[in-house]
């Protein structure tokens, strides 16, 4: 199995450091994140998706039947929700980006079995291996940006949401699912501590490595809290910007767009 550095050892402001200590993570992680997943949400992963793919546009693209549109999922992982947009809009293009590679693996081979009984699905799906932060699309290029529990992951999360406006159309909708902290200081501190606290449980108990998950409540400390995050997407541009807290504030789906051109 791969190993990787202490977490102490670790500058996670360094954006190379981050990076490299990020894909390390999700080499051991990749064959069973979703099963993990689903622990560390207490079985309420799945209900979170759906709830993002429910608040998304009914149409999109220039015809607003998604026909050639493109949709662009970061940080796709097993591709739950890359999945999903392409059963939500059969006619439009999905790419599925990720920084890890044993994760598009592992988003490949669950993406084929998902979508067996739709034939054509799988081919409109596209998985590429990329960085949120450095984006090889075209400025103005996508029509619809999700991301699921990608953004405290960002190397720098300002230069992620700038290339996220870049290459959304104007008009464009996004959606993120993602950890939330509380505006208040105490809280969120404790909210790192409880986070922390189990994460060292479930990588004890599922890997023998009681440090492999304690890289969330580091992220988890340095993200925006609830308030702060609509502040930061507006700041790089976004409009419209709307929250739902989840699980009791310890999660929270965003969604906002891209302004029309004026």
């Amino acid at each position: 199995m791969q190993s990787i550095p202490p977490l102490r050892t670790v500058d996670m402001q360094n954006a190379a450091q981050k990076r490299s200590y990020t894909r390390g993570v999700f080499a051991i992680l990749a064959s069973v994140y979703k099963r993990n997943t689903a622990i560390f949400s207490f079985g309420r992963d799945r209900i979170w998706k759906r709830l993002l793919i429910a608040a998304l546009p009914a149409k999109i693209g220039e015809d607003r039947l998604g026909t050639n549109a493109l949709c662009l999922d970061l940080a796709c992982g097993t591709g739950d929700i890359t999945g999903a947009l392409a059963q939500r809009y059969p006619q439009a293009k999905i790419l599925g980006l990720d920084l890890s590679e044993d994760m598009i693996t592992e988003a490949r081979r669950a993406l084929k079995e998902k979508l067996a009984e739709l034939p054509g699905a799988d081919q409109n799906i596209c998985l590429e291996l990329g960085d949120m932060s450095a984006l090889s699309r075209e400025d103005n290029s996508v029509d619809l940006l999700t991301a699921g529990y990608a953004l405290p992951n960002a190397t720098d999360l300002d230069q992620a949401l700038g290339e996220m406006f870049r290459v959304l159309k104007p008009g464009a909708a996004a959606a993120f699912l993602d950890m939330s902290k509380s505006r208040n200081t105490f809280l969120a501190a404790v909210q790192c501590a409880l986070l922390k606290s189990w994460g060292t449980v479930c990588g004890l108990i599922l890997h023998g490595k009681p440090g492999v998950y304690t890289y969330l409540a580091e992220n988890l400390q340095h993200f925006p809290n609830r308030r702060d995050l609509p502040l930061r997407l507006e700041s790089n541009g976004f409009s419209d910007v709307s929250t739902r807290p989840l699980m009791g504030g310890f999660m929270a789906l965003v969604v906002c767009r891209k302004a029309e051109a004026t």
